[in-house]
């Protein structure tokens, strides 16, 4: 009776380290696959998406900026980890090497039509169209020492847009600059 009992005490132990093992390894595996953390001595910048740094419009959907707002969102994280201030530059480029890959220069989305919205923690989102933007900068901003700062980026077809070519599209990519060095970029 001892005997089947410690057996039994045993094949339960075995069976829950396994599961226990087995949901550690899944959980890793997920959260690993949606983080792409980029770092330097001074900053860490994690993209919350599994995207990363790759910004797309796959089609031209006219919308006004309320609901350009309520667009899919590009979320990051900027962790400043040293004990002074650095100064941080945030761009929107065109992702030059995904347009050659999908030979598509001639199925660009113009840019004054693409809206792009940026939020830095709870501000209210600040909006550009890309052409506005002066060297593809979204935002210029200084990180206090060991700041962490949350930002979200939108990006949507403006509804000035009347053309409706279901094959224009948009690559782009987010860049951190940290004093005009650029972190994140694959």
């Amino acid at each position: 009776m001892k005997k089947v009992l410690i057996k039994n005490i045993i094949k339960i132990t075995i069976i829950i380290l396994f599961a226990c093992l087995s949901t550690y390894l899944i959980y890793n595996k997920f959260h690993n696959d949606k983080t792409i953390d980029y770092s330097s001595e001074s900053l860490d910048v994690i993209f919350r998406d599994d995207t990363g740094d790759k910004v797309t419009l796959d089609k031209v959907t006219p919308l006004n900026d309320n609901v350009g707002l309520a667009s899919k969102s590009y979320e990051f994280t900027i962790k400043n980890n040293l004990t002074e201030k650095v100064e941080t530059t945030i761009k929107l480029v065109k992702d030059e090497d995904e347009i050659l890959k999908d030979n598509c220069k001639d199925f660009l989305i113009p840019e004054k039509y693409i809206k792009v919205a940026i939020k830095e923690n709870s501000k209210l989102y600040d909006i550009h169209t890309i052409n506005e933007l002066v060297d593809s900068v979204l935002l210029d901003t200084t990180l206090e020492p060991l700041e962490t700062r949350d930002y979200n980026i939108r990006v949507w077809t403006s509804n000035e847009m009347k053309e409706t070519n279901e094959n224009l599209h948009y690559h782009g990519k987010i860049e951190i600059l940290e004093n005009n060095n650029i972190l994140a970029r694959r």
